[in-house]
C-alpha cells in the first residue's frame, strides 16, 4: 500500500513546497515528507493561508495537544469554506495517516483549483504531472 502512495505523495509534497516557495514562506516552511511535515499542523495552516489569502491562528507548542489543535483549526477552516471532508479527523493528520493525508491535500488542491484561487500556479503544477495522475490517484484512494 505504501508503494502505491509514494508517487502521489512525492508530487503533492513538491507541489506544497512550490506553493509555499512562491508565496515567500519557503524560508520558514518546507515540506520534504508529506506525512511527517504536516503532522504539527503548521505547514497545513500555512498552505491554507497562502491559498485562501486569510490569516489563520495557530498553537505554537510542540506537544500532541498543540498539533491536534492546529490540525483541527485547518479542518474547521475547510469546513467553514464549505469544503466537504469525509472521515478525516485531526488525529489522522497528527498520526501521519498516509491515505487520509493524501486525500486531504488532494481535496484542498481540487477545491482551490476549481474555485479559481491560484490558476497560474496550478497550471505550472499540472505541467509537472499532477493532472496526469489524478484518475490513478483517485482510484488508489478508493481501495
Amino acid at each position: 500500500m505504501m508503494s502505491v502512495l509514494r508517487a502521489p505523495s512525492k508530487i503533492l509534497c513538491e507541489s506544497e513546497s512550490r506553493i509555499l516557495e512562491l508565496s515567500g514562506m519557503a524560508a520558514s516552511r518546507r515540506v520534504d515528507d508529506l506525512f511527517e511535515d504536516l503532522r504539527d499542523g503548521h505547514n497545513l495552516l500555512s498552505l491554507l493561508e497562502v491559498l485562501s489569502g486569510e490569516h489563520l491562528p495557530r498553537e505554537k507548542g510542540k506537544m500532541r495537544f498543540h498539533m491536534l489543535q492546529n490540525a483541527q483549526m485547518a479542518l474547521d477552516f475547510l469546513r467553514y469554506k464549505k469544503i466537504k471532508l469525509v472521515n478525516i479527523r485531526a488525529e489522522d493528520i497528527v498520526d501521519g495517516n498516509p491515505k487520509l493525508t493524501l486525500g486531504l491535500i488532494w481535496t484542498i488542491i481540487l477545491h482551490f483549483q476549481v474555485g479559481g484561487g491560484t490558476n497560474d500556479l496550478y497550471e505550472e503544477l499540472a505541467f509537472k504531472g499532477i493532472a496526469k495522475q489524478s484518475n490513478e490517484f483517485r482510484n488508489d484512494l478508493l481501495l
